[in-house]
């Protein structure tokens, strides 16, 4: 299975609270470029995860420019300050509800982002940039990952 994980684009800090923080026109450039990089390894994801925080959504739909998402699910469980444990549960159940040659898309924050990959790879995570995504082929059977190859912008 293919899962991709990446953080949002750049936001703007002017807002009344982080959850309505909006991508700046960098940010919005940056997730229309990863899209466009996630398109040539797929055509589509079978399934995407998203926090619910705008600018979050806001990537996802920049991305939707260019990828396909067959399924879309909003979790709280994915916002900055989640659990990383609680996140990678969330994460864990949805992909054993999936073929083993499926492709998930996770769309989420730092520092959750690297923690996933930690986790999933037991291994130190590189860091992300802004629209950084990182693509981890994972085992079901013994969810083991592997991280195959990063996307740190053009």
């Amino acid at each position: 299975m293919n899962l991709y994980i990446m953080r949002h684009g750049e936001a703007s800090f002017a807002a009344e609270r982080d959850s309505l923080r909006n991508l700046t026109a960098t940010g919005e450039s940056e997730a229309v470029s990863a899209g466009k990089w996630l398109a040539t390894q797929h055509q589509h994801v079978d399934l995407a995860l998203c926090s619910p925080y705008n600018r979050a959504r806001q990537t996802l739909a920049k991305v939707a420019e260019t990828l396909i998402s067959k399924r879309v699910l909003i979790s709280e469980k994915l916002i900055p300050a989640a659990d990383p444990d609680t996140a990678l549960s969330f994460i864990v159940a949805e992909l054993l509800s999936l073929p083993a040659n499926s492709n998930v898309l996770v769309v989420s924050h730092m520092p959750l982002v690297c923690h996933l990959v930690t986790q999933l790879t037991r291994s130190h995570s590189p860091l992300f940039v802004t629209a950084g995504v990182m693509k981890l082929s994972v085992d079901v059977t013994d969810l083991s990952a592997t991280l195959v190859q990063q996307y740190q912008g053009e």
